[in-house]
């Protein structure tokens, strides 16, 4: 892919959109005490830095970035969690 895009196969790119579709397994099996899990800053620099070194090795900086989660987890402490982050 990254050979298609630098070499302009691909057309002009104004849009990349990417579909992470694995799960964080802290989220379901724990450690629920973990680093991770104790501010949504945390799960974004676990999850968010993989995607985000995608689009900078693909495409260089972008305009914009936008984050879009589901499935949010209520953990056996009673913090709610999900991709985009932890609340109490």
């Amino acid at each position: 892919m990254r050979e298609a895009v630098r070499s302009g196969a691909l057309g002009l790119l104004d849009q990349l959109s990417f579909n992470y579709l694995y799960e964080l397994g802290a989220l379901r099996s724990g450690p629920f005490d973990s680093w991770m899990l104790r501010s949504p800053e945390n799960v974004l620099l676990e999850i968010g830095s993989h995607l985000v070194s995608m689009v900078l090795d693909l495409v260089g900086s972008p305009d914009a970035i936008s984050v879009t989660t589901d499935r949010a987890v209520k953990l056996p402490s009673g913090v709610q969690a999900s991709a985009d982050g932890v609340s109490r």
